[in-house]
């Protein structure tokens, strides 16, 4: 039996979810999904920063979320829905984990998208990755959040040179 009631905080860490249409099977992917410019003079750190970006996130299935985000119950006690039943039926996974829509689930259960899961973390050692925890932190938003404004400033900073 496994049960989760919510997320276990690490004050030197921050999670993210990508969420795509595509596999996402290599950082240059995620190059093009940025619209990252090869011809911007910042190319260089913006590469190595979504190299970290892929690095450090792994794609995950529908069966991981159940499996770590969900509470269920194989003794068949009723208290927790099996894990077989939260498969079978995407309100339950919602109702634990709703992160994303029903549709959603549903999609990354069908493989009509496809889900990424990573943590960035001030100690690591590698310096992008902590830019990215400590913009999360010092913003207060999500890293999700850091990295769409960052790359935002980023296009407007290349637009002024």
């Amino acid at each position: 039996m496994k049960i989760r009631n919510g997320f276990v905080s690490n004050s030197s860490s921050s999670s993210f979810l990508i969420l795509s249409k595509e596999k996402i099977e290599n950082y240059k992917q995620l190059l093009e999904i940025f619209k990252i410019n090869i011809e911007s003079p910042l190319y260089e750190m913006n590469k190595n920063l979504v190299q970290t970006i892929y690095n450090i996130t792994e794609e995950q299935d529908i069966d991981y979320i159940i499996e770590n985000y969900c509470s269920y119950d194989e003794s068949a006690n009723d208290k927790y829905p099996t894990k077989e039943e939260f498969r079978n039926n995407m309100k339950l996974v919602y109702n634990d984990y709703n992160y994303f829509s029903i549709e959603e689930l549903e999609k990354i259960k069908n493989g009509e998208l496809f889900l990424r899961e990573g943590s960035a973390s001030d100690d690591s050692g590698n310096g992008y990755e902590t830019l990215l925890y400590d913009l999360s932190k010092k913003t207060q938003k999500s890293l999700a959040s850091v990295m769409n404004l960052t790359f935002n400033k980023w296009k407007k900073v290349i637009n002024l040179l």
